[in-house]
């Protein structure tokens, strides 16, 4: 953080740069870079998921402690959440109820995956890991909404970006996310009827219930962006020749 916002000071051409509420340009950028770093560290760790066994039964599904996810998704994930947190406490143009809570949440999911016992690690490597993928791209729309004379000065990026988060948000979290969504579900159902040893049934219906509300954020945003492919089809085909 620091590193960049050196470097974004030394530049006079954004020295003078504010966001809407006043920030200095330095202390975005410097947001943005360290949030898409981590983002970038669990998405790079969680596409160990797509090559992964998936685990025979529901109970090692559930409940099989994976020290890789401890070491390269769980504990990354719980210091990018504090220092997200920190800097959307500290800058107005970040402090957001939404985002806050979105953290919060994950903070609370992240902690339960490891007390009382390891729980859903075969899991959270695709949620809280190749999920990750599609916000890579986002780091730069935000930028260029946080600091508008960045998507000015790079105008083909900004347009590159959103079709890259498009794409990846329809494959991953459209398409990926709900199929692993059942499958939680069903696991998670079987440990809440007893069908297989439920370690806790309060984090069970917590992470149930999390899930939820998290599945049904990712289908609201998904038909804002479907609704924005579908407009800026049509307006490419209205104005190609006839």
């Amino acid at each position: 953080f620091a590193a960049t916002v050196c470097v974004v000071e030394s530049r006079p051409r954004w020295r003078s740069a504010r966001g809407a509420h006043g920030t200095r340009a330095s202390l975005l950028v410097g947001y943005q870079v360290c949030t898409v770093a981590g983002n970038l560290y669990l998405a790079v760790a969680g596409c160990a998921w797509f090559g992964a066994e998936v685990p025979a039964t529901a109970a090692d599904r559930l409940y099989s402690d994976l020290p890789y996810v401890r070491k390269h998704v769980l504990a990354p994930l719980v210091a990018h959440l504090a220092s997200d947190l920190l800097l959307y406490l500290s800058l107005p143009e970040l402090r957001q109820p939404a985002l806050i809570a979105h953290h919060l949440l994950t903070g609370a999911l992240a902690h339960l995956a490891t007390h009382p016992v390891p729980y859903t690690h075969h899991y959270i490597l695709f949620f809280a890991g190749a999920a990750e993928l599609s916000n890579l791209p986002l780091g730069w729309i935000e930028l260029c909404k946080l600091l508008p004379p960045v998507r000015a000065a790079s105008p083909g990026g900004y347009s590159a970006a959103r079709a890259v988060f498009a794409a990846s948000f329809v494959t991953l979290r459209l398409l990926l996310w709900p199929a692993v969504t059942v499958r939680f579900w069903s696991d998670s159902l079987l440990a809440l009827r007893g069908d297989v040893a439920c370690a806790s049934r309060g984090a069970t219906l917590f992470y149930l219930a999390s899930n939820a509300v998290l599945t049904a954020m990712q289908l609201g945003w998904g038909v804002i962006i479907c609704r924005r492919i579908a407009a800026a089809a049509s307006a490419a085909a209205s104005a190609a020749p006839s």
